[in-house]
């Protein structure tokens, strides 16, 4: 799990990077990479997913604390990625001078 982990973090970083620079500059390229890279993001999710799953069925005496900050860690991570987007989706949408709609009240 810890590798999958890893390599997650080190995906996000990457992308957090490309999202940044497609802000600073108003270019729509990062911008793109950020929203074409959901597939990978989503496979290692589930990668990951399976791997907790699997820790909470294992005969392991902290395999309750693991299977909850495993899980926290991975909600927070996915909640990085969703924001990740939304900075690049807000730069591609003001490149093409497209307004954005009000969001209704909940």
């Amino acid at each position: 799990t810890r590798d999958l982990i890893e390599e997650l973090v080190d995906d996000l970083i990457h992308l957090l990077e490309e999202a940044t620079q497609a802000v600073t500059r108003m270019d729509r390229k990062p911008a793109r990479k950020v929203i074409k890279a959901k597939n990978r993001i989503n496979d290692l999710v589930a990668d990951i997913e399976r791997h907790i799953v699997r820790r909470i069925t294992a005969d392991a005496p902290s395999r309750r604390l693991a299977y909850q900050t495993e899980t926290e860690l991975l909600e927070a991570l996915k909640r990085v990625y969703y924001f990740t987007k939304r900075i690049a989706k807000e730069v591609l949408q003001a490149d093409t001078g497209k307004e954005k709609e009000p969001r209704e009240a909940a």
